[in-house]
Parts: structure tokens; sequence; C-alpha cells
């Protein structure tokens, strides 16, 4: 075959840019079947599947066409009837059943399309590295890098298939190549293109070579398709940045290559992907306050099943808008283009062949391989290995964290691209999202506990071990729930999925607080894993606040009014301390009361709390809420290595006036200085606005196996009360085991 040629490469920021001139499209294949057909109109072909189901009114004028091929079915072309045309269309038999044995009419339309196997000549490219000139005869040291299809410079960050009949993406033009120019990298239509992850601190050439049908052409040329000599590449490992894709709306769209290398951590064997290059999708939402505060917060908004990065409204998106701060949003799926031989881009559709290709925010196994073949292609160039030899690794989760981060620190260029520097408070980062986005954000708030201060979760899953998670979705992608496969740090990936186990394997992790609401007639996100999650976080002591009715998943809830956007300043009591304690600020939980540098009480044991019951739909109370109505506020929190002072209250009742008082068992979380090491002793009181002491300690508290102090059957009013915890002694006391009951 003929070879690549015009080769080039580039190195930005810890990646190297390998380009290159394809071969020339070639429908030969295509155009030898043809003329094998005794066909003269192969465009025509295309409409006879829409002929055979009676959907085109020109059907039996198109039949008619073809009385000299199908000789078998002249009586079907004499009619004004479509049935006969499609009853002689649907025998399969069009042409001469030597040459063309039971071809359909789907076949046809491949054909058309110069995607039948048969007939199409697929070419694709090899990358080699090697740290020396590569030669012909020296190709056999080099590292064969990877393997691309021809239209390897083109992407898509489109949920549904590209030119499908269904397409939710705002923008039509979806498949597209990256603007590269930062990175000194210009494309041609004709243009190459593979992203490589430095994974060494050296010198490197690169070498290109055709493959067409299996064909591999290993001619080297230096300076066409081969690095010349005396012109490597000097690699350094460093963090990769994003490129700009394109906008929509508020939206921002960027692409990050990350692949099978940590440039992170030399440590980590798997990575990012267990590909080794591939575009992770993101978008952002810059503040639209004009850029006036000092500093922002950035929330992750994550979207929801069927949705992409530019459709992350669902839950609350406390970023978006007037509403002052950074959002970020995750396309959880990678879609693959190829070019065929007519020079048409064709979606091969996404990597993960399961659901639109999500991960669920999560990763896929190391062995995973697409196999399915879509449009003619076989997707990946990877051997299929089983799932029980390799790893259940959480690639998105890792992506996310680091996606995260860099935007974090370097937040104005995305209103900049020559400012590096940020404007992000990296105390307040925060996830919310409905339904998949909701379960994305547990889950990334579970795995990255150090950088998230709080979540919101509007019907989002808890586990991957409910029916409709463990029996459609998560086998496509990590193995059954029987084969448990562990992860590299060798926990079972139903286990490490299950937000209950997760929390109670660390209690005294600095957990971020969370606000959930579900409903108990949900068919997608069933109920039946949510009261063991509230179980799990009232034994763990987490600050969990939650709402529970009777809705199914599309149902707008009554509980919607806690949900709605919240703006940076509500309730910040500073602002608002001489207003009335009630709702006209908002009920109690908002996002943008935690931080990552202050602690916070949780609350769990509140007397008035509904029963969410045990699983079942009609088990305890119909609707309710856990845990929402106690309150705090923040700026009064006082702590130092041996107090610790904080202000609670009630919330004031809609539905019952007449409660003025109500009991709750109370943790700090997230400490910043007290000391509360196993067996710590301590006493508390609790005081009004007067000074006057409500309740006192009756017998000493320790700090239990885990490092947490929970004061139990504290009264709290509508109006704000005291807590003063002291720090009696240095000595280590008896430590009692992790639960709420842990006072002598």
């Amino acid at each position: 075959p003929p070879q690549a040629s015009q080769l080039s490469t580039r190195n930005f920021s810890g990646q190297t840019f390998i380009t290159w001139k394809e071969i020339p499209n070639d429908i030969q294949g295509c155009g030898t079947c043809w003329n094998n057909s005794k066909w003269t109109n192969p465009a025509t072909w295309l409409d006879w599947d829409l002929c055979t189901t009676n959907r085109k009114s020109t059907c039996v004028e198109e039949c008619k066409t073809v009385t000299d091929i199908i000789p078998s079915c002249p009586q079907a072309f004499s009619t004004s009837a479509t049935t006969p045309c499609s009853t002689c269309l649907n025998q399969a038999k069009f042409f001469d059943n030597t040459l063309w044995p039971n071809w359909t009419t789907r076949d046809w339309q491949q054909e058309a399309e110069c995607t039948n196997p048969i007939c199409k000549h697929e070419k694709s490219y090899r990358i080699y590295r090697l740290n020396q000139p590569i030669t012909s005869s020296n190709l056999h040291q080099a590292e064969l890098i990877d393997q691309v299809y021809q239209g390897s410079s083109w992407i898509s960050g489109n949920v549904y298939e590209a030119g499908g009949s269904t397409n939710y993406q705002p923008d039509p033009t979806s498949v597209r190549q990256p603007n590269l120019s930062r990175a000194g990298v210009s494309l041609s239509t004709d243009s190459g293109l593979y992203v490589f992850t430095n994974e060494k601190n050296e010198t490197a050439y690169y070498a290109v070579t055709s493959v067409v049908n299996g064909n591999e052409n290993r001619n080297i040329t230096p300076g066409s398709n081969a690095t010349s000599s005396g012109e490597g590449i000097t690699e350094r490992i460093a963090h990769p940045q994003p490129f700009y894709f394109e906008s929509y709306y508020i939206y921002k769209g960027y692409i990050m290559w990350l692949g099978s290398f940590n440039f992170l951590d030399s440590a980590d064997k798997y990575g990012f992907d267990n590909r080794r290059s591939a575009p992770v999708f993101f978008s952002v939402v810059t503040p639209q306050d004009n850029k006036t505060l000092s500093s922002y917060p950035l929330t992750l908004s994550l979207h929801s099943f069927s949705h992409n990065m530019y459709e992350s409204t669902e839950g609350t998106a406390p970023s978006r808008g007037e509403f002052n701060g950074y959002t970020i949003d995750f396309n959880d799926f990678s879609r693959m283009i190829a070019r065929n031989d007519a020079g048409k881009l064709i979606d091969l559709g996404t990597y993960i062949q399961m659901h639109f290709g999500y991960s669920l925010y999560s990763g896929w196994n190391s062995n995973y391989t697409p196999t399915k073949i879509s449009h003619g292609f076989v997707p990946t160039f990877r051997l299929a290995k089983p799932f029980n030899e390799g790893k259940s690794v959480l690639y998105a989760q890792k992506a996310m964290r680091t996606i995260t981060q860099w935007v974090a620190d370097h937040s104005k260029f995305f209103t900049n691209e020559n400012d590096l520097s940020t404007d992000i408070d990296r105390k307040r980062i925060y996830a919310t999202g409905g339904s998949m986005g909701g379960g994305g954000s547990v889950n990334f708030a579970l795995f990255n506990p150090d950088l998230v201060a709080a979540i919101n979760v509007v019907q989002g899953y808890v586990s991957f071990s409910t029916s409709r998670m463990r029996i459609e979705r998560i086998p496509a992608s990590f193995g059954s729930e029987t084969e448990n496969i562990p992860t590299p740090e060798g926990v079972g990936i139903f286990d490490e999925l299950s937000a209950a186990k997760k929390v109670l394997s660390n209690p005294g992790a600095n957990w971020p607080a969370m606000r959930f609401r579900h409903g108990k007639n949900d068919s997608a996100v069933t109920w039946t894993q949510m009261p063991p999650f509230y179980s799990a976080a009232k034994e763990a002591r987490l600050g969990l606040s939650a709402y529970f009715s009777q809705d199914d998943h599309n149902q707008a809830s009554d509980f919607n009014q806690y949900f709605g956007t919240e703006y940076i300043g509500d309730f910040d009591f500073a602002k608002v301390s001489t207003a009335p304690l009630d709702r006209s600020y908002k009920p109690g939980f908002n996002l943008f009361a935690f931080r990552k540098d202050l602690s916070f009480p949780a609350f769990s044991n509140f007397s008035l709390n509904a029963n969410p019951g045990t699983g079942s739909p009609t088990d305890g109370e119909p609707r309710g809420r856990i845990n929402t109505w106690p309150w705090f506020d923040s700026a009064s929190i006082a702590e130092t290595y041996t107090s610790y002072t904080v202000k609670v209250y009630m919330l004031s009742f809609t539905t019952n006036s007449s409660v003025t008082q109500a009991t709750v068992s109370i943790t700090p979380r997230n400490i910043q200085k007290l000391k509360h090491h196993p067996g710590t002793r301590y006493a508390w009181k609790t005081t009004d606005s007067t000074g006057r002491t409500l309740q006192t300690t009756s017998a000493p508290l320790y700090a239990d196996k885990d490092g947490l102090l929970t004061i139990p059957g504290v009264t709290i009013y509508k109006n704000p009360i005291t807590l003063t915890i002291n720090v009696t002694s240095d000595a280590i006391g008896p430590i009692p085991p992790s639960g709420l009951h842990i006072q002598d």
C-alpha cells in the first residue's frame, strides 16, 4: 500500500502530538463490487431499505427499473401495488445467486456506503517510537505504541451516534477536529493524529506506517514518514493541558488527552484509561458576574443518563448563569471515529459498547475491549482478554479528579488561555447532579473526600448491586457481581462502589456533607438501596440530609422547592443574622455553607426524623425527611486544640408550627484543630443567648476508635443555642467502638 507522509511531531506540556498526511481515500474496493453487479446507479440502492418497508412513494417505479437484473420477479413490476415489490425484495436474492448469494437490502446499503467488509479497503496506521532514529532496518526494535484508523484527527463529543436519526447534541456538527494551535499543531482534513503522553524523560523518534487490509508498508523514509536524524523530540513528563473544542450556550467544551500512563504517579500501573491515548471531554462555565469576586467555588454539575457535558442542569447547578462560580461537567463516554473508503467519516459508536457508552462515572475492567463490529470496522486493534485476568479500575474517577484539580489550579485559563493562574478557592469544591449525575456525585465525593466539601444528589444511585445495575449495565464494563473482580487495591468492585460499605470502611474520614432526594416508586434508581445507605450514614455519623416520597424517577416532587439553585451567599449567617431564622433564606442545607477548611456539626438521630422503612415502597412512612431541620451557624464555629464552639438551631416547621424543640446527636466533622485521637476525653454543655446553661455533661465522653466524638441527645430549639466542647484530659481514656452510643 502507499505510505503515510509529511510526519510532524510537536511536544507540548508533557505530550507529543504526532501528525501525518493520510494516504488517499480509495473507493476501488467498492467500485469493483459495483462493476461486478451489473448495477449502473449504486446510489439508488440507498433507497431500497425504504422500498422494502413501503415507506417510499416511488418504490414501484424504482422496482421497475431493475427488471433486467431480477428475472425471477418480472411479474412484480407490472403492478402499481407496493406489496409485490416488497415481497420480491425481501427474498434477498437480487442478483445471480452465484455472485451475490443471500444479500439483503442492508448488505447493499452498506455496499453503497462502502462499509461492507467484503468490498472495503480498511486503512489504518501504526505509530512507532524509539530513542534513536527509526529506519526500515531497525523498525523491529521500535515500540509499537498504537494503531489507529484513517480519520484519526476527527473526534466527537456527541452522546448519540453522529448522523443518527435521534440526536440531542446541541451542535449538529458533532464530528470535528480539535484546535491544537496552542501546541503548534495545524490539522488538514486528511491529517492523521496521535497524542502520546510522555512516559520518560528522554529524546524520542517516531515513525508512522500505513496498513491496508492488514498489509503493512514497513518502508521507512526519514523526513517523510519518520523523524529525521538529529530532529528527535525532547520529551518530559508533565501534566497535559486542555484544548478548546466547541461552545454551546454558556458552556465551553474542552479536551484533555489521557491514557494508561499516570504522569502524577509513576507507581500507578493503570492510569486513566486502558488505551494509550484517548480524549476526555469536559465543559466549563465561568462566573457570570463579570468576575467581581476575588475567589469562586467550583462545582461538578454532572449530567444524567442520555445527556452529555452541555446538559448538566439536572439536580441543581449552583454555579450556572448569574449564580457566581465555576461549573464543570464531563462526557462520561468516549466515541470512536474512522473514515471509510468513500472518504466518509463513520461513527463507530462508543468505546464502552453499552448504554450510550457510560461508565456511570466509575470505570471499567483493565482488559475491557469493544468487540462489536460497527459499519464493517472492528472498533479496536487490541486483543480481548478475560476480565478475571484484569483489574476493575476506576478510570473515569481518576480522570475526573485530575481534570478537576487542573481546572481548580488554572481557572483563569478558561477566559484567557495565556493565564494559568486561578481564582478558584480549592477549599470550596462541590458536586451535584440528578439520576446518573447524582450517582456520579456520590462516587466522586466518596473517592475524593479530600477535595469535596459537600454534594447534592437528586435520585442518584448509591450502589451498583441493584438489579438494574448488576444485570443490565455493570457486567459489560466490570463483569458480574458473582465475579466481583477486585480493584488494583484488592477490593471487589461491587463492594468498592457501594456507598454504604465505603463510609463504614472508614467512618473517621473527612466525608463531605450530603443531601439526597429519592422516590420510593423510582424504577430507574430503585428505592431498595436507600434505607441501607441511610442506616450506614447514621452509623458512620455522616452529615446527611435526606428527603423521600412516593415519586417515580421523572416525577416533579413537592420536595423540589428544597433543591432550587443556591446562591453563594445563601444562609451566610454573617449577612442574614438580623433576619428571622426561617425558610425565607432557604432551608438549612446549602452546598456553599461547607468548606474543606471549616468543620461542621453532623446531625443524626434527630427525634423528628421520618421512618424510611427497610426498602419496600410500602414499608415505613410514605414520605418524609431525615436530618433536614437541624442546622448551624457556620460563622459561629470556633475551634482550638482543646475547645470547639458552634451555634445550632432548628429550622421553622411549615407543617407543624407547634413543634418548638427536638433532640439530636451531634458529631463535629471535618475537624481542623480540635484534638480527636481515639480515647480523647471531653466535656460539653449548651447555653442560650444569655449564657444560661441548658444541658451539660453527665459523664465523660471519649473519641471512639475512628477519632469521632458524638454527643447524643442534644436538645435544640428554633432560637440558636451554643454547643461548647472541651478537652478535659491529655490522657488517653477508654476507646469506645464506632457508633452513636459512646457515653460511659
